[in-house]
């Protein structure tokens, strides 16, 4: 009674995997589409089918003409259960409903006759038939019927996924069919199983459930989920981890026997070095079993990281890196785009490397294309069958439809670093024309997440070294100008300190002829212009190479202010010039040379006061307007006329003519302002004067800031 209350509770557990399953493809069934509904009847018809087993261990509480009946209840619940699976099908690969209903009409026929003519279930009975001299009982006739009746939805099922799997490109999707022919397969043999009615024996019908519940595992599986892995690895993967299991079981299974086997009883050093042996013996195959399964899987083969211990060229990089897709994935071709940006968001698709053929001319994809949108924002990678998918409902434009069926590429993979796209990986089919598996999706993950940062530092890289040349390029041209202006001030300093004498030594001469002359003051005037001239020159030339070297750093601008400022301080008291200053407590600082801004400011400040009226007033502010520092200096002098201010704007120094000085007898140069203009222009900034005559003179210096927040200096 034990053994038999055992039994049940083992067999049990059959219909009641089955009803997990369902339980499980409903929730799977609620979250994304999926043909839950007719796997979900095909999963309970089964649980019907396994749960009619249960009347043999029912022992004697179970009345007999009941136990017959769930036995013909079993019949018709296995009929079911391959209808259900190829309503399944149909569902699957979108067969139209008039050719399922055509394909699934001989089947249904066959399973009405099998149940009107089970005698498990009705209690009449037909005559025997003579056929070619042979007597057809009833249970006969309706063994035949019944057979055909579950044989034929499983072999149109079967018929419908070879025919996907023969259509299909390389895909997932044709992975998909082939675990799904595996079940169809599985669930054949075990109602082959099934048929083999034995009285009071039902091991050959147990093994066929047995075997349905396998199928029905995988069939869950493959409806399911999305990824799964190659079918021919996880076979072997099976057999590979079956034959581990094997050998430790005979192993231990040899062990044991050895030891109850022993004539005396061991001691207990032969029991430790026994135990000892064992547990190496176990190691042993344990490790090999596990190095099988690596050889076998290819896992020996992949690289643990890219070996790249420098960044090479980009095309170098990128041959390498579709060198290790192609030894790890076994594909033929394989293209390497870099991403860059194009007009309106146009996607550009740049060629940098390729193995196998040839690689076409760069593409550009519209921003709204769903090529582009989908490379953009997933990750996953997108499949043949994808585009053809994304042409049909997306309206993919037919330009770009008929270059990417051009490019025969069966795979897309986005590579990403940092959630920008940086290139797109583009394979052709495998040497054996295998689907992409689980596991090489899997791999050609990590290995795109590895090679990504390598590739975008690579790219910043190359950008770096092209701005780097630029730029050195271009300071090898600063350079030679530096040198060329420095070789020009020397020789300036050079020419004025050899002409000043010389220009100087004819007059002492020429006023030696003077005295000799009848009447020398009538060109005395003459000469004392031209030596007034002479010697102004060679002032000026003195002032502007005063000029011409700079020493930048941060200058505080009320200190340069302020100092400019102060060396005019007697020829304000004398004039009693009144000063006003409006300017923040807080003034950044500028980038600038101290000395050359307190002459420039100086100048300005020394016309401010000389051209200013007895009593007038000087007004400097300072503000900041940007990263910019604005000064102004205001005078209440005289002014300056319209023409006058226009000939400044247009040219400082053509508007400096000289001016005669009655005092001295000789003519002035007037360059204050020519080098406070050309001293700021040197420190990049800008120089403005707005003067209304007989009014005054506003000069506006605009200079570029250090730092606006004193705190970063």
């Amino acid at each position: 009674m034990v053994t038999l209350t055992l039994q049940f509770l083992l067999v049990l557990l059959l219909p009641l995997s089955l009803i997990g399953m369902a339980v499980y493809s409903f929730g799977v069934g609620r979250k994304r589409p999926f043909p839950h509904v007719r796997w979900i009847f095909t999963l309970l018809a089964a649980t019907v089918w396994a749960s009619s087993l249960l009347r043999y261990y029912s022992g004697r509480a179970l009345n007999q003409w009941i136990g017959l009946s769930w036995g013909g209840v079993g019949h018709v619940a296995l009929f079911l259960t391959t209808f259900g699976v190829l309503l399944t099908t149909l569902r699957l690969f979108d067969v139209p409903r008039r050719t399922g209903l055509w394909i699934s009409l001989p089947g249904l026929l066959f399973g009405l006759a099998a149940l009107v003519l089970d005698p498990a279930i009705w209690w009449y009975q037909l005559p025997d038939l003579n056929a070619a001299g042979q007597f057809v009982t009833h249970y006969l006739l309706w063994a035949f019927i019944w057979v055909v009746a579950w044989l034929l939805p499983l072999f149109a099922a079967w018929l419908l996924t070879q025919q996907a799997r023969t259509n299909l490109d390389h895909s997932l999707f044709r992975n998909l069919t082939s675990y799904w022919f595996l079940t169809i397969l599985l669930i054949g043999l075990g109602a082959g199983f099934a048929a083999i009615q034995i009285p009071m024996q039902p091991i050959w019908q147990e093994v066929g459930v047995l075997i349905t519940v396998i199928a029905a595992y995988i069939g869950t599986l493959t409806l399911s989920r999305r990824l799964l892995p190659d079918l021919w690895l996880t076979l072997r993967q099976g057999v590979v981890r079956l034959i581990g299991i094997v050998l430790v079981f005979m192993i231990l299974w040899a062990a044991l026997w050895f030891t109850s086997h022993q004539a005396a009883a061991p001691s207990l050093l032969v029991l430790t070095l026994g135990a000892a042996v064992l547990a190496l013996l176990v190691t042993a195959v344990a490790l090999g079993g596990t190095g099988l399964i690596r050889h076998l899987r290819g896992i020996d083969q992949l690289p643990k990281k890219l070996n790249i211990d420098y960044i090479p060229d980009l095309k170098q990089l990128g041959q390498q890196f579709l060198e290790t897709l192609q030894t790890n994935l076994s594909v033929h071709e394989g293209w390497l785009f870099t991403i860059e940006d194009g007009i309106a968001g146009q996607l550009i698709l740049r060629p940098l490397a390729a193995r196998g053929i040839d690689i076409p001319s760069e593409a550009i994809f519209a921003a709204d294309s769903p090529f582009s949108i989908r490379l953009l924002h997933q990750n996953s990678p997108l499949m043949r069958v994808d585009l053809i998918t994304m042409a049909m409902t997306y309206s993919l434009p037919p330009e770009e439809e008929d270059l990417l069926n051009s490019w025969q590429r069966v795979l897309y993979m986005p590579l990403r670093s940092t959630r920008a796209l940086v290139g797109v990986v583009a394979l052709g089919p495998k040497y054996a024309g295998q689907p992409f598996s689980r596991h090489d999706i899997m791999l050609l993950h990590w290995l795109s997440d590895q090679f990504a940062p390598i590739l975008a530092q690579a790219q910043d890289f190359v950008t770096i070294q092209r701005l780097n040349t630029a730029l050195y390029a271009q300071n090898n041209a600063l350079t030679r100008q530096v040198r060329h202006y420095q070789a020009l001030a020397a020789l300036q300093e050079r020419l004025v300190g050899l002409l000043s004498p010389e220009l100087k030594r004819p007059f002492a001469t020429i006023y030696t002829q003077l005295d000799s002359l009848p009447d020398p003051s009538q060109i005395t005037p003459q000469i004392d212009l031209l030596r007034g001239e002479i010697e102004q020159l060679i002032h000026v030339a003195g002032q502007v190479e005063a000029h011409t070297e700079y020493q930048f750093a941060p200058v505080e601008p009320v200190d340069v202010l302020r100092s400019a400022m102060h060396k005019l301080e007697s020829a304000v008291a004398a004039r009693r010039i009144t000063t006003t200053w409006d300017m923040p407590s807080d003034l950044p600082l500028v980038w600038g040379d101290s000395d050359q801004l307190k002459a420039a400011i100086g100048y300005i400040l020394h016309n401010a006061v000389k051209f200013n009226r007895i009593g007038g007033t000087v007004d400097i502010k300072a503000n900041v307007a940007g990263h910019a520092l604005m000064l102004q200096i205001s005078d209440s002098g005289v002014g300056m006329p319209p023409e006058k201010v226009d000939a400044l704007r247009n040219n400082f120094i053509a508007a400096s003519p000289l001016a005669y000085n009655q005092q001295r007898g000789r003519f002035r140069i007037p360059f204050g302002l020519t080098l406070a203009y050309f001293i700021i222009s040197a420190h990049d900034g800008r120089l403005q004067i707005e003067s209304i005559y007989g009014t005054g003179t506003t000069v506006s210096i605009r200079l570029p800031v250090y730092a606006l927040n004193r705190n970063l200096v």
